[in-house]
């Protein structure tokens, strides 16, 4: 199947140092890069993980992430000089 392709500058660089690199014609070195890229690209969907509740206690705001990691934070900060004092 023929074909014509206007390619960006960047993506003829990247092509004409790919033909230098590999010793391939223009021809040789997109036949490659496009193989490569459509072997390449996953077929399915990440699995992805269940949704589950955080068990955040009452009056820990999620929307606040920032301020739970500093409460969070502080806790273990206590825990920890608290059993250096024991």
């Amino acid at each position: 199947m023929r074909r014509t392709m206007t390619l960006d500058s960047d993506v003829a660089k990247l092509l004409h140092d790919e033909q230098q690199r590999t010793n391939k014609s223009c021809k040789e070195a997109i036949k490659s890069a496009v193989q490569f890229s459509l072997q390449s690209t996953p077929t399915k969907h990440p699995k992805l993980l269940p949704v589950r509740a955080m068990g955040l206690r009452t009056g820990m705001d999620r929307k606040d992430i920032a301020g739970l990691s500093d409460d969070l934070e502080a806790e273990i900060y206590l825990r920890a000089t608290a059993r250096r004092r024991r």
